[in-house]
Protein backbone atom coordinates (compact mmCIF):
# COMPACT_ATOMS: atom_id res chain seq x y z
CA UNK A 1 0.00 0.00 0.00
CA UNK A 2 1.24 3.47 -0.82
CA UNK A 3 -0.38 6.47 0.83
CA UNK A 4 -0.16 9.35 -1.63
CA UNK A 5 -2.14 11.97 0.29
CA UNK A 6 -2.40 12.30 4.04
CA UNK A 7 -1.99 9.39 6.44
CA UNK A 8 -4.24 6.38 6.39
CA UNK A 9 -4.11 3.79 9.16
CA UNK A 10 -5.36 0.93 7.00
CA UNK A 11 -8.05 -0.25 4.64
CA UNK A 12 -11.81 -0.10 4.78
CA UNK A 13 -13.75 -3.14 3.71
CA UNK A 14 -17.50 -2.76 3.44
CA UNK A 15 -19.93 -5.64 3.32
CA UNK A 16 -23.65 -5.26 2.76
CA UNK A 17 -26.29 -7.46 4.35
CA UNK A 18 -30.05 -7.39 4.06
CA UNK A 19 -30.39 -6.65 7.77
CA UNK A 20 -28.43 -6.37 11.00
CA UNK A 21 -29.80 -9.78 11.94
CA UNK A 22 -28.37 -11.25 8.73
CA UNK A 23 -24.99 -9.66 9.51
CA UNK A 24 -25.00 -11.11 13.03
CA UNK A 25 -25.98 -14.52 11.69
CA UNK A 26 -23.08 -14.37 9.21
CA UNK A 27 -20.66 -13.40 11.98
CA UNK A 28 -21.81 -16.28 14.18
CA UNK A 29 -21.97 -18.83 11.32
CA UNK A 30 -19.81 -21.92 11.39
CA UNK A 31 -18.42 -21.03 7.96
CA UNK A 32 -17.13 -17.67 9.21
CA UNK A 33 -15.98 -19.04 12.58
CA UNK A 34 -13.81 -21.56 10.71
CA UNK A 35 -11.86 -18.74 9.01
CA UNK A 36 -12.12 -16.01 11.66
CA UNK A 37 -8.64 -16.83 12.94
CA UNK A 38 -7.21 -15.87 9.54
CA UNK A 39 -8.39 -12.29 10.01
CA UNK A 40 -7.61 -11.86 13.68
CA UNK A 41 -4.21 -13.55 13.46
CA UNK A 42 -3.15 -11.68 10.31
CA UNK A 43 -4.41 -8.14 10.75
CA UNK A 44 -5.02 -5.43 13.28
CA UNK A 45 -8.65 -4.76 12.58
CA UNK A 46 -11.93 -3.62 13.97
CA UNK A 47 -15.27 -5.01 12.87
CA UNK A 48 -18.35 -2.88 13.33
CA UNK A 49 -21.96 -3.31 12.34
CA UNK A 50 -23.73 -0.22 11.07
CA UNK A 51 -27.47 -0.25 10.62
CA UNK A 52 -28.02 1.40 7.27
CA UNK A 53 -26.21 4.25 5.63
CA UNK A 54 -27.53 7.37 3.99
CA UNK A 55 -28.13 7.30 0.26
CA UNK A 56 -25.28 9.81 -0.22
CA UNK A 57 -22.76 7.60 1.64
CA UNK A 58 -19.37 7.18 -0.03
CA UNK A 59 -16.23 5.39 1.07
CA UNK A 60 -14.26 8.60 0.45
CA UNK A 61 -16.55 10.51 2.79
CA UNK A 62 -16.22 7.80 5.40
CA UNK A 63 -12.43 7.95 5.07
CA UNK A 64 -12.53 11.74 5.63
CA UNK A 65 -14.56 11.20 8.81
CA UNK A 66 -12.09 8.60 10.09
CA UNK A 67 -9.10 10.85 9.31
CA UNK A 68 -10.78 13.75 11.11
CA UNK A 69 -11.50 11.59 14.17
CA UNK A 70 -7.92 10.32 14.25
CA UNK A 71 -6.58 13.85 13.79
CA UNK A 72 -8.77 15.20 16.59
CA UNK A 73 -7.61 12.42 18.89
CA UNK A 74 -3.91 12.84 18.10
CA UNK A 75 -3.83 16.57 17.42
CA UNK A 76 -2.66 15.89 13.85
CA UNK A 77 -3.61 18.06 10.94
CA UNK A 78 -4.50 16.66 7.55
Amino acid sequence: MQVVERAWPGSVILMAFLSTTAARNWYKSLDYLRILHLRVDSAISDLILVEGVRSDFTVAGFARQIRAAIGARTGARG
